[in-house]
């Protein structure tokens, strides 16, 4: 009896075993290097986006789920609510791309937050650039027409998050005003800015018209987009001073919005080092299964091939990116070249560090003056 049920026994489990390797079998043969064609993806990939409410967090998510759908990819999302906290987990490796804002211009740079010591200079890479608009929404029972009007206003600031500040910035330099022409409130995340408008503390939200939150606010209080001429010359000329990357962009479908609104663009990229890999399969991947994510979010339909920048602005584009953009007619002997000039950039910016980080320390430059004396030595070694 006993030896009967050993049997038994040792047959289940070889079933169970043989059950297994099927699975894992099949597991492995929708991602990693057995994908079919030339799309290649990991079984797991890591992203740093947004916090939980903002546009790109919900535009991550959806092609996130796409990826896990088309290629059984599981993605693993880590939001964070300021620039720096993005930046570092893509800097340390726990992510390998990141939905990121200004602070991928600023960390490619060392400028902001990134002159300091722990960071410097970041060997960035634009990997999909959809064009995204920007602006200053209020409550349509307020009154608030032009950006002028916002003069003593209650304007949003965030602490570490110098994508969004600049922005707010450039956007009150349209209207010839200054962060001291406003009333500044210190909030601590972009998703709040919504329940703030509502509430009273603030009297305008800096943000992306398609982000939840705002549509949340809208259906309980009207919000206005307030309109950008994108024939307001001196407005402009403002605003580059300001953020050179920024430039007039129009939406429609933002909450609140009934109509064409003129607003402000600029391209809110996915980034990666220039080391990351599977970049090209993430991109065709993405190409292939458009439809499958276009409409799942507000904004989605925007990381269209056809929609996206294709200009180098800022970063130079990955090199599989490039490789993407010429396979598919995006890209130019003009678009190669800017490229290239960033990419030398990029390598100016790295030898003026090690040069200046020396001269710091044998001048005994303390940490705190560090920031100072590498942008002053910056601009001077660096064209």
């Amino acid at each position: 009896m006993r030896k009967n049920i050993f049997l038994i026994i040792l047959l289940i489990s070889s079933a169970l075993t043989f059950v297994g390797c099927s699975n894992s079998s099949k597991s492995n043969a929708s991602n990693g290097d057995n994908n079919e064609g030339s799309i290649n993806l990991p079984s797991l990939m890591t992203w740093s986006v947004y916090d939980v409410g903002a546009s790109g967090y919900a535009e991550m998510s959806a092609i996130a789920d796409m990826l896990t759908e088309q290629y059984n990819t599981n993605i693993r999302l880590i939001p964070s609510a300021t620039g720096v906290g993005r930046m570092t987990v893509l800097r340390d490796g726990q992510a390998s791309i990141g939905k990121l804002g200004d602070e991928s211009q600023f960390a490619f740079e060392g400028r902001e937050e990134y002159a300091d010591l722990a960071w410097g200079p970041q060997n960035l890479r634009a990997v999909w650039s959809p064009i995204s608009q920007y602006g200053f929404g209020v409550r349509e029972e307020d009154g608030i027409e032009s950006i002028e009007d916002l003069k003593g206003k209650k304007i949003p600031y965030f602490p570490g998050n110098s994508s969004v500040n600049v922005k707010t910035e450039a956007m009150l330099a349209f209207g010839d005003l200054t962060w001291d022409d406003v009333e500044v409130v210190e909030l601590t995340t972009y998703a709040g800015q919504g329940a703030a408008l509502a509430q009273g503390q603030i009297d305008a939200v800096s943000g992306i018209p398609s982000s939840s939150t705002f549509y949340e606010t809208d259906s309980k209080s009207k919000i206005d987009w307030i309109n950008m001429n994108p024939n307001d010359d001196e407005g402009w000329s403002r605003v580059e001073e300001v953020a050179p990357w920024l430039f007039p962009e129009s939406r429609d479908d933002g909450a609140g919005m009934e109509g064409e609104t003129p607003l402000m663009g600029y391209g809110y990229s996915i980034v990666s080092y220039a080391d990351a890999e599977n970049i090209k399969s993430l991109l065709e991947a993405m190409d292939e299964n458009f439809d499958q994510f276009k409409d799942a979010v507000p904004g989605a339909s925007l990381y269209a091939k056809e929609k996206v920048l294709t200009e180098p602005r800022g970063l130079p584009f990955h090199e599989e990116t490039v490789e993407f953009f010429k396979e598919n007619g995006m890209w130019s002997e003009e678009k190669q070249a800017k490229n290239d000039e960033l990419i030398e950039r990029s390598n100016r910016l790295a030898e003026a560090w090690e040069k200046v980080v020396a001269e710091a320390k044998d001048k005994g430059i303390s940490d705190e003056k560090f920031a100072e004396y590498w942008l002053e030595r910056k601009s001077e070694l660096v064209k």
